[in-house]
């Protein structure tokens, strides 16, 4: 990794080179400290506009791009009729973070730049994860209440990223040749402190994922998933029963807490977007409005969110912003599932497979859980469903000046 880096910094000059440590610092930071890496970010963001402003001034032509301002748009549209537009103006500040998506796309030039991103991120997931572990073995309370979090403020935000970060590693496995010795340990540490982090959501959505990879890697293989399945269920009842075994069984118990209270939120949420169908009720509105539309037995009486992507993005900012999120999140494996017919390299076949894992992972965890309303996990998401768009952008340079010397040799024949 640091070869990659050595050389990465040494075919940039001024301010490219400026922009690329930052935005390497930015990727590190973001398993570490929200407030750290918004100001690596903020600072990528000033370096970007005043690169492009003085030597760049293509606009880049990135195909998410559309449903991304297409989102950005919706939501706007939606604090402009919000309950309290102010406090919902205040809130959207997130939607700077699709600052996220040009500045990628213009920082990564090559393979050798995506491998090293790929390494900042897995050795920062590394970092973060053992301490997570030193949470866990060293805590003395109750952890069903007291929940690991790793460098995070909430055990949810933990295990979002590590979910993600272990399909990209998994991934990596399964479809490069050539990788670092300590990504099998990595894994190993991945997977652990995940399961640890008894986060049903994460599991879930990290299953699904490696469904999915494992299918496009050997089909044949899926028939041993049931067989992994259980054999951790049953490591886990011997190794920890009191913890991790009795959040597995209660996925499937709809009385248990939490469970009930996920369906009693789906429920209130279907209400709200009956009332507020197009624009829905803006942005940090649903812990106002909540108390008037919850059952009169639900377990908790005031939520946040509604812990679902799909509802929580309808009723708060209306079912045109749902839909514009829904083609974001469908045109990435759509467009890869697209390219990866024509790709040979195992490394770009890595890459494609990962990022379809990464969106599979965060849409089924999301069926359960707020995740894209978490700052750094839709941070980590949208560098790493950029990467593949810019890696595409250096293929067609290469194709664009290949092209007329193919053609001349055609007409020579």
């Amino acid at each position: 990794m640091l070869n990659f880096l050595k050389q990465s910094l040494t075919t940039r000059r001024g301010s490219a080179k400026t922009l690329w440590v930052l935005v390497l610092l930015f990727v590190f930071s973001i398993s570490f400290s929200i407030a750290v890496s918004h100001i690596f970010l903020a600072a990528s963001a000033a370096v970007y506009i005043t690169w492009k402003w003085r030597h760049d001034h293509v606009f880049p032509r990135i195909p998410i791009l559309l449903p991304a301002a297409a989102f950005v748009y919706c939501t706007i549209l939606s604090v402009l009729f919000s309950i309290h537009p102010a406090i919902s103006l205040y809130d959207s500040k997130s939607l700077a973070l699709f600052i996220i998506l040009p500045i990628v796309f213009d920082s990564v030039r090559d393979l050798e730049d995506i491998r090293l991103i790929y390494g900042v991120l897995i050795l920062a997931g590394v970092l973060s994860a053992a301490f997570g572990l030193y949470q866990f073995f060293g805590s003395e309370t109750n952890l069903i209440n007291s929940r690991i979090r790793g460098f995070m403020g909430h055990w949810m935000t933990f295990s979002g990223l590590l979910m993600i970060l272990n399909v990209l590693l998994f991934s990596h496995l399964l479809f490069s040749k050539e990788h670092p010795f300590w990504f099998y340990p990595a894994f190993g540490l991945f997977s652990l402190t995940l399961l640890l982090t008894l986060t049903r959501s994460a599991w879930l959505g990290f299953l699904a994922a490696s469904f999915v990879l494992i299918a496009m890697r050997k089909l044949r293989w899926v028939v041993a998933i049931p067989a992994v399945v259980m054999i951790v269920f049953v490591a886990s009842t011997l190794v920890f029963p009191s913890v991790v075994a009795s959040r597995m069984s209660s996925i499937f118990n709809p009385n248990e807490t939490s469970n009930r209270d996920r369906i009693q939120m789906v429920q209130s949420g279907w209400k709200i977007i009956q009332d507020y169908p197009l624009t829905g009720v803006g942005n940090d509105m649903i812990k106002r409005v909540y108390p008037r539309y919850r059952a009169a037995d639900s377990v908790f009486r005031d939520n946040p969110h509604l812990h679902n992507n799909l509802v929580q993005l309808a009723a708060e900012n209306g079912v045109l912003t749902l839909l514009a999120w829904l083609w974001l999140i469908g045109k990435v494996p759509h467009d890869l599932i697209h390219w990866k017919r024509n790709v040979m390299n195992p490394e770009e076949k890595f890459m494609i497979h990962g990022t379809i894992g990464i969106v599979v992972s965060l849409f089924v965890a999301g069926m359960f859980e707020y995740n894209f309303g978490d700052s750094e996990i839709k941070m980590l998401f949208l560098v790493l469903v950029t990467i593949p768009y810019a890696w595409r952008k250096q293929v067609q340079r290469e194709d664009a000046v290949n092209l007329p010397v193919s053609m001349w040799v055609e007409q020579r024949a």
